[in-house]
């Protein structure tokens, strides 16, 4: 069996081309067209939209321990059925997806990813220091140990596929390299389609709690928003929060950041609904 991530991919679109269960990515990738993620600008960060209207990437506070999930439901707003198998993943794991999937869009799609881990650390804005080094490693190793079934209208098909395909970090001596490899799974490009994707303002995100972030990129997802149950929202934030009460307050104080950003011109909470106000979308 051959370790080389392009190799195995080949296998794979050739196993999918024999049954006919090739995607659209596949096919392409058979016939040596090159399969790669859009094109967005260098100030944004890409995310398929029902990742981003999920609770796949919850607001859990990351010194609690993880929950392990098998085949759970994940709850998601819109027409999107989403189960995932892997340790819990939260909003810090998705600042470094985001820049992954941001380095990965210049190429093709099962090409290494490559970064050192001083100049990942400079771009999510956390310190260069040895704790914050291991943590990028360990969450990495999250991001691999994945297996996120989707299925909507828009895709006409389930898709499953692991959030990172491949991780090298140390030679064959298991000496650590100065620069570290991943690798994303082919399938990837099937959940972001042409145009169902969602382009996050990178350095607003940073500003933001995980609370606030989650709402920051569920609000991006939409040219036009609609009032919110605030249960909904709490159900697809992935909130531990059980009092309704602290809930609101969260919530309130969270949009209120937002306006302050700039990113909504305001926001009210109203009858049990939220209702944000945002200058019109293009």
């Amino acid at each position: 069996m051959t370790s080389d991530p392009v190799k195995k991919i080949q296998n794979v679109i050739k196993k999918a081309i024999d049954t006919g269960k090739a995607s659209e990515a596949a096919l392409k990738a058979s016939k040596g067209e090159i399969v790669q993620l859009p094109l967005w600008r260098d100030e944004v960060r890409g995310i398929p939209n029902e990742i981003v209207r999920s609770a796949i990437f919850n607001v859990g506070n990351p010194r609690t321990k993880r929950a392990f999930f098998e085949k759970a439901q994940i709850a998601v707003i819109g027409d999107a059925e989403i189960t995932y198998t892997g340790i819990e993943l939260r909003q810090d794991d998705e600042d470094v997806w985001l820049q992954i999937l941001h380095l990965s869009r210049m190429q093709e799609i099962g090409s290494c990813v490559e970064f050192s881990p001083y100049s990942m650390l400079k771009v999510l804005k956390w310190h260069p220091n040895g704790h914050y080094k291991k943590k990028l490693k360990d969450t990495i190793d999250r991001l691999i140990a994945t297996n996120l079934s989707m299925f909507s209208k828009r895709l006409g098909e389930g898709i499953s596929v692991s959030l990172i395909h491949k991780f090298v970090w140390t030679d064959r001596q298991n000496i650590e390299l100065d620069r570290w490899c991943v690798y994303l799974d082919l399938e990837i490009k099937e959940a972001f389609g042409e145009l169902h994707y969602t382009q996050l303002e990178w350095d607003q995100r940073l500003k933001l709690t995980p609370f606030e972030k989650w709402l920051h990129g569920y609000y991006a997802s939409h040219k036009q928003s609609y009032p919110l149950k605030l249960n909904t929202i709490q159900a697809a934030c992935g909130s531990a929060i059980k009092d309704p009460y602290k809930f609101k307050q969260l919530l309130k104080k969270s949009v209120n950041k937002l306006v302050e950003i700039g990113f909504l011109t305001a926001a009210e909470i109203k009858d049990g609904k939220l209702y944000i106000f945002r200058k019109s979308q293009s």
